[in-house]
């Protein structure tokens, strides 16, 4: 029964940004749970030792070398990764960054770039996995937003307005898709303060910020990346199967106090 609705067995996973951090946690994770995954980062050889984690695991794994920002080519991924495997069950779109910065003296091109990458190339991925998804009888999409999606962080403004953007984007393709009576669901999961190598070059950079964050978490740390796969898992089984256009959000109690 906890097999049939959580697992992820003969299930083929897509997931962006996987060679550090939450996406390659992720990345392990559904290979754990059974599915076969490609994963796509700009890294290569990061990706390289990753997939052979994954194979080693009895999973098959696709390394699909890729800059995020590149928009034309990310149709690409997706159509390598259904040749490859012969289809699309998740679709997890990790990848993102941030340029921190007040509002004030934040360029154009940092704007372009982080609604390009934040929010751009998620519809585009969106768009082209829906129709392999449609033909195979459903499909999961999981967006990664951030708390600074509804609340704001002085310099997080236009990370933070991509990552609402983010939300509001996924909660329109759930409704979409869930009229036409698609089987796809559309959800999003928004970390709190994690463990990452962004985490630390901010904490690194800006002295203080650290404390400061910390206070707002009623756990009073940060989260490791494994500690979020088990809402990656829940989202890409049958045990969500009922659950459409909403975010989780895994942030150590920071929005409950």
């Amino acid at each position: 029964m906890l097999r049939d609705l959580f697992g992820l067995v003969g299930k083929t996973c897509l997931i962006t940004g996987a060679s550090r951090g939450i996406g390659r946690a992720v990345a392990l994770g559904y290979a754990r749970a059974g599915a076969d995954v490609a994963i796509a980062a700009r890294n290569e050889a990061e990706l390289r030792e990753l997939a052979g984690e994954i194979e080693a695991l009895g999973r098959r794994a696709l390394v699909l070398p890729a800059d995020i920002a590149k928009l034309s080519a990310l149709p690409l991924l997706v159509e390598e990764t259904v040749r490859h495997f012969g289809g699309l069950d998740v679709l997890v779109n990790n990848a993102g960054i941030a340029v921190r910065g007040m509002l004030e003296n934040a360029s154009a091109d940092d704007f372009d770039y982080m609604v390009n990458v934040n929010l751009k190339s998620v519809f585009l991925l969106c768009q082209a996995a829906i129709p392999y998804m449609k033909r195979q009888g459903g499909g999961k999409i999981i967006n990664v937003t951030s708390l600074t999606a509804i609340i704001a962080d002085p310099g997080s403004g236009i990370y933070g307005m991509t990552k609402g953007g983010l939300a509001q984007l996924s909660r329109g393709f759930a409704v979409e898709l869930a009229r036409e009576k698609s089987n796809i669901q559309v959800n999003c999961i928004g970390p709190g303060p994690h463990a990452t190598t962004q985490w630390k070059e901010i904490m690194r950079t800006e002295p203080g910020v650290e404390t400061l964050l910390l206070a707002k978490v009623p756990m009073g740390r940060v989260a490791e990346p494994e500690e979020i796969v088990g809402a990656f898992i829940f989202l890409a089984s049958n045990a969500s199967n009922f659950m459409t256009g909403q975010t989780m959000y895994m942030d150590g109690g920071w929005l409950a106090s």
